[in-house]
């Protein structure tokens, strides 16, 4: 994953952090997002990320 140039602020959970996913076809830009440093009230989310559903599809297999 590539750091993306936005970093755009919620006035509930801080800054995000967007990233862009390379594959075997180009790149996602945007693909992800993640709180690095959320503010304290959502500190749970931290280090999470997100998706947008209409720019990936994950697939989990055994």
């Amino acid at each position: 994953m590539l750091r993306a140039s936005r970093t755009p602020a919620c006035p509930y959970k801080g800054d995000a952090t967007y990233r862009d996913i390379e594959t075997d076809t180009g790149t996602v830009h945007d693909a992800i997002w993640v709180y690095e440093h959320p503010h304290d009230a959502v500190a749970a989310i931290e280090g999470h990320m997100a998706f947008y559903p209409d720019k990936v599809e994950l697939t989990v297999e055994d």
